[in-house]
């Protein structure tokens, strides 16, 4: 059987719920557990129950075992959940030293697995405890973290040391950091690379990783995180096994992870999303994660077009790159999303891969905008998700919204639309940190009738000339970005 992840009992503080629901005075200490007769752990939990339903759905799984070791005697009980909540048992037996318990799966349907540990004589401790599992098809995938950072050094270099941590004992696994701010040390110590890049924002930064990567001809999957995230280290496991035993027909699809809430660790800000074509409606936001109502949702994600999921964790099969080409360059936001609809594949979640980040209103800022509203309707664009008259009355809300709002959000989104109307193919013409400066310096001291009368006459633009305008930004993904040439000069790296 092959290993697919640990049992943790190693929580983040203030988020325990999300790895075990002690049952009496249960005692933690790093990864033992503790227990005294009659004391318990409940570990259908967002990061130690598992998947059933789709790990047998997207991986054919055959087999289903926990192994682990007991000092002492405790009963372990497997049962199933289905998304009435009805909880349907499996097995119940007592174990004492190393264990290797097979887990019935009935045909009756269940959507998560979960145990229950207690203890039954004396003081009882529990170590290793992990989900194995057998399947039709097993193909070790070779995973390559690309991590995009300006100058967030408290976070990445303890993400770094993790992920070097992990790699030692996990060879498949190797990690290449993109340093945009240039302020950290280059380094080529497999597993890890360090490298210096252009401040081309995450676009620029991810594109590179994903470039880097690359080169390795033996890589299966890219995935990339983000610089300022607290990584709960077994959903690595989970992915790579996950992965490794996936079904041909799902290959070339995208494997995302949730956005969990730093402040509030228990609770999750988005699974994926789907683009509407004005904005992100994305899934479970806001849910409580200690719930197994969440859990259930969580689950139960319907697939539809325009799904796509977040760079801040986001395994990406290489032969869809090879297929669909590198991302767009447009220095940050709307690039993942315009980038997982283009795949056009279904995207993959599972409870428990996860990562814990900043909330998006800590992260706002006018220039932002800008970029929301020209990247958007590149997005809407290319993908056809608005006609002619779509577009352009897309350009009025926005134009017409931020009229009302203060002069600098009034011309980030003038700036926005002009820009739009332009193409990428002009627009790449200025390197994307001097852009970026550019729009940084944008403030209030223009005159509100000329950027009006200059604003609406490119959404006139715009409008009658939709159709090669389309075709540009078409165009442009199928001559620039389906092999690496152009990013690298864009980013001005040798070959």
């Amino acid at each position: 059987m092959h290993k697919l992840y640990e049992i943790s009992f190693d929580a983040k503080p203030k988020a325990e719920a999300l790895y075990f629901k002690p049952i009496g005075d249960v005692v933690v200490d790093n990864t033992c557990c503790r227990l005294q007769p009659g004391e318990a752990v409940d570990l259908l939990t967002y990061f130690n129950a598992f998947s059933l339903k789709k790990w047998c759905k997207y991986t054919g799984l055959k087999q289903l075992a926990v192994r682990g070791t007991v000092q002492g005697r405790v009963s372990v009980e497997a049962f199933g959940l289905n998304d009435a909540k009805n909880e349907i048992p499996l097995i119940k037996t007592e174990v004492s030293g190393d264990f290797d318990l097979n887990i019935p799966l009935q045909t009756q349907e269940m959507t998560l697995l979960g145990l229950k540990i207690t203890g039954v004589d004396g003081i009882s401790l529990l170590s290793g405890f992990a989900y194995y599992g057998e399947f039709p098809q097993w193909e070790q995938q070779n995973i390559g973290v690309a991590i995009t950072t300006y100058k967030r050094e408290e976070y990445v270099l303890k993400t770094i040391d993790m992920l070097q941590r992990f790699a030692k004992v996990n060879p498949w696994l190797s990690i290449v950091v993109v340093d945009n701010g240039n302020t950290l040390e280059e380094k080529e110590d497999y597993p890890l690379r360090l490298i210096h890049n252009a401040n081309f924002g995450g676009s620029g930064g991810f594109s590179r990783g994903i470039i880097e990567n690359m080169r390795n001809p033996l890589m299966d999957y890219v995935l990339l995180m983000d610089d300022d995230i607290e990584l709960e280290i077994t959903a690595l496991e989970r992915t790579g096994a996950f992965l490794s035993a996936l079904k041909p027909e799902y290959r070339e699809s995208f494997f995302s992870g949730a956005m969990l809430n730093i402040d509030e660790p228990v609770r999750q800000i988005e699974r994926t999303a789907i683009w509407r074509g004005l904005r992100s409606a994305p899934h479970g936001v806001n849910d409580p994660l200690d719930k197994r109502a969440s859990l259930l949702k969580g689950e139960n994600i319907p697939f539809v077009k325009n799904t796509y999921g977040s760079w801040w964790y986001c395994a990406i099969p290489v032969q869809s790159i090879r297929k669909i080409g590198l991302p767009l360059p447009v220095f940050i936001k709307g690039d993942d999303l315009e980038y997982g609809i283009r795949n056009g594949q279904e995207v993959l979640s599972l409870n428990g891969i996860g990562v814990w980040h900043e909330p998006f209103y800590k992260k706002y800022s006018t220039v932002t905008v800008y970029y929301w509203i020209r990247n958007g309707l590149m997005l809407d664009i290319i993908h056809d998700v608005y006609g002619r008259f779509g577009i352009a009355a897309l350009c009025f809300a926005r134009f017409g919204r931020n009229l009302l709002r203060d002069k600098i959000h009034f011309r980030m989104s003038c700036e926005a639309i002009k820009d739009f109307g332009r193409g990428l193919d002009d627009l790449v013409q200025t390197p994307s940190d001097v852009k970026h400066a550019e729009i940084g310096h944008m403030g209030t001291d223009y005159s509100i009738v000329a950027m009006t009368v200059s604003t609406l006459a490119a959404i006139i633009k715009i409008f009658f000339g939709y159709t090669e305008l389309r075709n540009s930004y078409k165009n442009f993904i199928r001559a620039n970005l389906l092999t690496p040439d152009f990013w690298l000069r864009f980013l001005g790296v040798e070959r």
